[in-house]
């Protein structure tokens, strides 16, 4: 990321040149963030920054002369004409903004002032010191706590995007569509995206209008740097010496620890897409329009210290000076940011912070601006041509540090919770402020009635010694002496004063008010984590309420799957644009990226997940995911069990249950299929080397025969015996190899399956099966050459999957059982061995001495019927007992 600095004229040397030398290029990102671009840099005083990069991109054929002094001027001039626009509005919502942020800290007692908002004073009615205002000054802050559940509920899940190619026909667009997936991964992973969705979450309950900023950074102090050239150690030497050796130790041991300045040849920052949420105060666009693509302008206040400017902008680092660039509404949002990043109460800011922190700005312009009546033809021709795509014009104070092409669709995104007109809405903690000021009101007050319950006490100043009485202990249940007036009864020395009563219904109000009111009001309903309602009774009740408090956070939570969405689009674009070659990272829970330059020059669209609908919490995913398992086993031979405990959805499952240590079987199978996908897909099936061996020792075996055939008929000697045998031996081997070769397949897998039952042989075919019908596996299957083969990789891996499954359960059957003989015999014919073995023939075991036994039953009753009549069996006498 070079950069070639031109100025008009080489013989001219000027301020800049002298105060920032070439040498100072080398210093971008260096030390802090600089938000960088392939653009040309343009500066002030006839001075021009090119990136290597832009030279080299035949897409880009302008003119890069310096900018003009009338074109520098004219930017200046419509930086301060739209920083002047919607003067009264935009102290409004300064206003709102910086009174929403007090309450959510807690600075709840403001009294509103021309200059912001500030505490009571020190006199008059609001003095601190009067013990009835201190009692209205502890804030009971409900503002807050409703805010932490908002919040909350947004951020359960991060919003999901989809990206599709601009023109589908466009193979550009579709390799571009192809890689966005894994750009956006990167970009998520170097953004911290929950953390970015609270910050979102909490701009549009205090601020309403929330910018997202999408940038792409050199930050070496954050990213790291890269080296051009790495030491080299001999091979031999595996340890090198901890000090420098040579002649003059002293010099090689400064050489070896040179300052960054030094270094900064062989130091280059790295560089990322960063994106980051801004509030009102941080930002300022025009109040009447109703979207971005309508703006003419937008602005981005950072507030940084002097010195790290001074590094942010090395070649005009004596230039820069603490503080704004001197407009008034610039700095009234100023004095507002510095008192809420410092949380000052009131409107007060340390002397030292606005002197010290210099205000960076980034000033988008379209190029529909530059038709201002101001700027003359010539100028406007200048400004078009340099900048076809818009204007940033960035600002340290007052002083212009740089201007470059660059667009504000691509790095800027507005989103409101609400919709509406202007941009100046509602947001969603405002309608609860003024509850947060009724809360506080009731609650002091009925803190003024606990405290004057406690009755006050009068005692006879000539009964009672009173100063004595100040300097005694006042505990319950003690005893002291007093004199007594004679003639004057102890009642009439001491009265106090009746305890004066408290409104019934106070306490009760103050409840609902900060209860009910409050919920109702700001929609942080208890309901929307699954607590129950009062008047709603079962679960089913709960469920309803708990779907309309969701529901009631449709629109800020859709607001914030767009801005996610155009977010993530901008990244992607960014990342296309400002890398220079092949881009190779590792994503958590995918694995290694390598994406080829060569596949980011198309164009992409991106939107949010097809399903709008609000994300469930953790609890609510477990408790549906566990129900539908519940079914599932309890009918284990039904269809929908085979669809639920599907291979596919064992993660899903183990996900569910949130423990990290609990073992689902197949789970692992399921993520070892989908990392070796990586591997697979990268490209086709590779020739199997068993069949290119049992090829080789064929035509090696052909060879000899025919060898020995040749050298049979050359010589005229005839073969020995084992000569002659192999030779009648070799056309049988050979039909045998053929016979093999025939059977082995003629590619395999580049990922080898074992097919020794060390693997789930069926969850990864399964796995396998489901990517080649998936939405991912028709496009390969139909794709270019390489995803074709790519295709057929993954189809030959599920095969060999697929037989090894089928191989080893044909292994492990049992063996199969006996045939079952049907005959007819009359076994009661033949002896009691045969007997037995015609009955087991049928399956039923049988012994020749069961038989035996049984005959000789048989035979015994027999012979008793013919000793004992008949008639004896049948008299009334002999019958058998009932």
């Amino acid at each position: 990321m070079a950069f070639e600095l031109q100025t008009a004229s080489d013989s001219e040397t000027t301020d800049l040149q002298r105060t920032a030398p070439s040498d100072a290029i080398s210093e971008i990102g260096q030390f802090c963030a600089f938000d960088w671009s392939p653009e040309p840099h343009y500066l002030s005083n006839d001075e021009v920054w090119t990136p290597d990069e832009f030279e080299d991109d035949p897409t880009n054929p302008r003119d890069i002369s310096p900018l003009s002094a009338d074109a520098r001027k004219a930017l200046l001039d419509l930086d301060l004409l739209c920083e002047k626009q919607d003067v009264a509005p935009r102290r409004i919502e300064i206003m709102q903004s910086w009174k929403a942020n007090h309450y959510d800290r807690g600075y709840q007692f403001l009294l509103p002032t021309n200059n912001g908002w500030q505490l009571p004073g020190n006199g008059g009615l609001y003095s601190p010191q009067n013990q009835q205002v201190l009692s209205r000054t502890y804030h009971t802050n409900v503002y807050g706590e409703k805010k932490e559940i908002i919040v909350a509920a947004l951020c359960r899940e991060t919003p999901k995007v989809e990206f599709f190619p601009v023109n589908s026909e466009h193979g550009p667009d579709q390799e571009m569509a192809e890689v966005a997936e894994p750009l956006k991964d990167i970009w998520a992973k170097n953004n911290n995206l929950h953390k970015l969705q609270q910050d979102i979450a909490s701009i549009f309950w205090n601020d309403d209008r929330c910018l997202l900023w999408t940038r792409y950074e050199l930050n070496g102090e954050e990213f790291g740097y890269e080296v051009d050239e790495e030491p080299t150690v001999p091979e031999t030497e595996t340890n090198p010496p901890d000090t420098p050796t040579g002649t003059d130790g002293d010099n090689a041991y400064r050489e070896a620890n040179e300052s960054p300045l030094t270094t900064r040849p062989n130091r280059k920052p790295r560089g990322r897409v960063v994106t980051a949420a801004f509030g009102k105060l941080d930002h300022m666009v025009p109040i009447n329009v109703d979207g971005v693509i309508q703006m003419g302008s937008a602005v981005i206040y950072e507030d940084k210290d002097e010195a790290i400017c001074k590094a942010q902008f090395p070649w005009m680092k004596e230039k820069i000076k603490g503080g704004g660039d001197g407009v008034g509404e610039t700095e009234f949002a100023r004095i507002a940011r510095e008192n809420v990043r410092q949380a000052l109460a009131g409107q007060y800011v340390t002397g030292d912070a606005l002197n010290r922190h210099c205000v960076v700005k980034h000033r988008y312009i379209r190029r529909a601006m530059f038709f201002d009546g101001k700027i003359n033809e010539i100028t406007r021709e200048e400004l078009l041509d340099k900048f076809p795509d818009g204007v940033v014009l960035v600002k340290a104070g007052t002083e212009f540090a740089f201007a470059r092409n660059e667009g504000m669709d691509d790095h800027i995104t507005i989103g409101h919770p609400f919709p509406g007109k202007g941009q100046n809405r509602r947001a969603l903690g405002e309608s609860l402020l003024p509850i947060q000021d009724y809360i506080n009101e009731l609650v002091a007050l009925a803190l003024d009635f606990a405290k004057r319950t406690v009755a006050k006490k009068w005692f006879d100043d000539v009964a009672f010694n009173m100063e004595a009485m100040k300097k005694g202990t006042n505990i319950p249940g003690s005893s002291g002496p007093f004199k007594r007036q004679p003639g004057v009864p102890v009642s009439e020395l001491v009265f106090i004063e009746p305890t004066p009563t408290p409104q019934p219904w106070l306490i009760t109000f103050i409840q609902w008010i900060i209860t009910n009111l409050s919920e109702q009001i700001s929609g942080a309903l208890p309901s929307l984590f699954g607590a129950q309602i009062s008047g709603q009774v079962g679960s089913e009740g709960v469920a309803t309420q708990r779907d309309q408090a969701m529901q009631r956070q449709g629109c800020p939570w859709n607001s914030m799957q767009i801005m996610f969405a155009c977010a993530a689009g901008q990244a992607v674009r960014l990342t296309a644009r400002c890398t220079s070659g092949d881009i190779t990272d590792v994503i958590p829970g995918k694995g290694p990226v390598h994406i080829k330059v060569n596949n980011l020059k198309g164009k992409v669209l991106c939107y949010p997940e097809s399903s709008p609908d609000f994300p469930e919490s953790a609890s609510q995913k477990e408790q549906r995911v566990m129900g539908i398992v519940d079914t599932a086993i309890a009918n284990p031979l039904s269809e929908f069990s085979k669809m639920v405990l599907d291979p596919k959805n064992l993660k899903v499952i183990q996900s569910a249950i949130r423990m990290k240590d609990f073992v689902i079987k197949g789970a692992a199978s399921v993520s070892k299929q989908q990392a070796e996908f990586e591997i697979l897909l990268r490209s086709g099936p590779q020739p199997n080397p068993m069949k290119l061996q049992l090829q080789a020792a064929i035509e090696q075996a052909k060879q000899g025969m025919a060898q020995m055939a040749a050298n049979s008929l050359q010589t005229g000697i005839e073969p020995s015996p084992e000569e002659q045998q192999q030779f009648q031996q070799a056309p049988q081997m050979i039909a045998m190899l053929e016979q093999q070769l025939a059977q082995l397949p003629d590619v395999i897998s580049t990922v080898k399956v074992r097919g020794d039952g060390s693997e789930d042989d069926p969850v990864e075919a399964s796995v396998c099966f489901d990517w080649l019908n998936s939405a991912d596996g028709r496009k390969f299957e139909y794709g270019t050459p390489e995803q074709q083969a790519a295709f057929q990789n993954v189809y030959t891996h599920w095969k060999e999957h697929n037989d090894a499954a089928k191989k080893l359960a044909a292994q492990n059957a049992p063996p199969p059982p006996p045939p079952k003989v049907s005959f007819s015999v009359p076994t009661d014919k033949m002896p009691p061995a045969e007997q037995a073995r015609i009955v087991a023939a049928g399956g039923v075991p049988a012994q020749p001495g069961d038989f035996e036994e049984h005959q000789a039953t048989e035979l015994n009753r027999e012979v008793a019927k013919k000793v004992i009549p008949d008639a004896l069996y049948t008299s009334e006498l002999h019958k058998p007992p009932q």
